[in-house]
């Protein structure tokens, strides 16, 4: 096993993609630029698989394919099945067949701009709907998949776990034990401790802020953090502000009372298709969700500035909050 000393030094490769900036840093004495360069064409080869912005991948051949049968790589089943799984626990509050619906609102296209910018009408938000239901993706458990009713597959932020989870068993097969991996700054894995012993600290920042303002720390060690909120990604439009994360239940944007959810688990999907489900649920359903089942810990910041923190992680979490106007209801 390659354990880092003391004095290891950080061994950082930042580059763009899956919508984001993905930076990767390994702890080692012998620096090896190769291991980050195999790691890079890691994450892009899954991004070819993944993306619905790429009609060559997986899951955009399964889309257009209209309810054909298509074989797919083993990477995208093993993917495709965790999605339908956490689709079936969160009963659809993880959906990862609502690409129809974030096509039809395209908050992508419209962020930062200022001209006249449209919402759907409730006509065309009902015909899409109908097709966002995970039991519309079906397979023949041999790899091969085929959409039901016209839905269309978007996986969302489960992607990016998946695909931090694929670069820490990589770094584990290539000894080394000291890492952390960030999919954009909502998407983060720490594997291992620092070189020195100690546990990673994440801050967790003050939803919407621009700065470096945070409302609580969080210590670990070999685990996956992922954030969920409706701040980075939307648009205004007569002072109403429209996010990227949809409740399928009514085809807009969740208003569930949460302004983020940040998700801890040793499942870096789980994290991530979690943090989105429970923020889609609001406060008093996903703290009843937590209650219920096992395999991560969760934070919830409310639209009231309450920060709750489940009981498996209150040893490791120090609020610093109240500066912003946050209180701690533990």
């Amino acid at each position: 096993m390659n354990v880092p000393s003391n004095t290891a030094q950080n061994h950082t490769k930042i580059f763009f993609a899956m919508g984001t900036a993905v930076s990767l840093t390994i702890y080692t004495d012998a620096p090896d630029e190769q291991i980050l360069d195999e790691s890079e064409n890691i994450v892009k080869h899954l991004e070819s698989l993944f993306s619905t912005m790429r009609q060559d991948s997986d899951i955009s051949r399964i889309n257009i394919a209209a309810g054909l049968w298509c074989t797919v790589h083993t990477d995208t089943d093993e993917i495709l099945q965790k999605a339908i799984y956490f689709a079936q626990k969160t009963d659809g509050a993880y959906e990862p067949a609502i690409f129809s619906l974030v096509r039809l609102w395209d908050i992508k296209s419209k962020i930062g701009k200022k001209e006249t910018l449209t919402i759907p009408n409730e006509k065309s938000i009902r015909e899409v709907l109908c097709k966002c239901d995970w039991h519309n993706i079906e397979t023949d458990g041999n790899k091969r998949y085929r959409m039901l009713n016209g839905a269309e597959i978007d996986l969302g932020a489960a992607a990016k776990g998946f695909t931090s989870e694929k670069i820490c068993k990589f770094f584990s097969l290539k000894n080394i034990n000291s890492a952390m991996v960030s999919l954009g700054n909502s998407s983060i894995a720490f594997m291992g401790t620092k070189p020195d012993g100690s546990l990673w600290k994440a801050g967790l920042k003050v939803p919407g802020a621009l700065g470096n303002e945070y409302f609580a720390v969080v210590s670990l060690k070999d685990k996956f953090l992922s954030v969920s909120g409706g701040y980075e990604r939307y648009f205004v439009k007569d002072g109403k502000r429209y996010h990227h994360i949809f409740d399928k239940k009514t085809g807009y944007p969740t208003e569930s009372g949460l302004e983020s959810v940040t998700v801890i688990s040793d499942d870096a999907a789980l994290s991530e298709a979690y943090s989105t489900a429970l923020f889609v649920m609001g406060p008093e359903t996903a703290l009843d969700f937590y209650k219920q089942n096992d395999g991560f810990e969760a934070v919830f910041v409310t639209s009231s500035k309450h920060v709750y923190c489940t009981d498996g992680l209150k040893s490791n979490f120090e609020f610093c909050g109240k500066p912003y106007g946050y209180l701690y209801r533990g």
